[in-house]
C-alpha cells in the first residue's frame, strides 16, 4: 500500500483497495456458507417444527450482518493505512 501511495494514489483509493479486499474474503466465506445452511436445513427438515428449512429472510438478514462486520472490521485498518506516510514505510522495509 506504501508502494501504491508513493505512486499517487490517494487516501481515498488505498481505503477502496482494503475494503475490496476485505469483502472479497467474506463473500469467498459467505458462498459455501450459504450453501451449507441450505443443505444442513434440508438435512433437518424432520427435526424442524414449525420452521421452514430454508427461510429467505434469516439467510439475507445473516448475510447482510455478516458482511456489515466485515466492512466495519476493514475500516479501521483501512484509515489507519491510508494515513500512514508511504516514504516512512518505504524507509524501513
Amino acid at each position: 500500500m506504501a508502494v501504491r501511495a508513493a505512486l499517487g494514489a490517494d487516501r481515498a483509493d488505498v481505503i477502496r483497495l482494503v475494503l475490496k479486499n476485505g469483502l472479497v474474503i467474506t463473500a469467498i466465506g459467505l458462498a459455501p456458507g450459504l450453501i451449507g445452511a441450505v443443505a444442513a436445513g434440508e438435512a433437518l427438515r424432520n427435526q424442524l417444527y414449525g420452521v421452514r428449512p430454508v427461510d429467505p429472510t434469516t439467510l439475507v438478514t445473516v448475510t447482510a450482518s455478516v458482511l456489515l462486520v466485515s466492512l466495519l472490521g476493514c475500516y479501521r485498518p483501512a484509515r489507519t493505512a491510508a494515513s500512514i506516510d508511504p516514504m516512512t514505510v518505504l524507509q524501513r522495509e
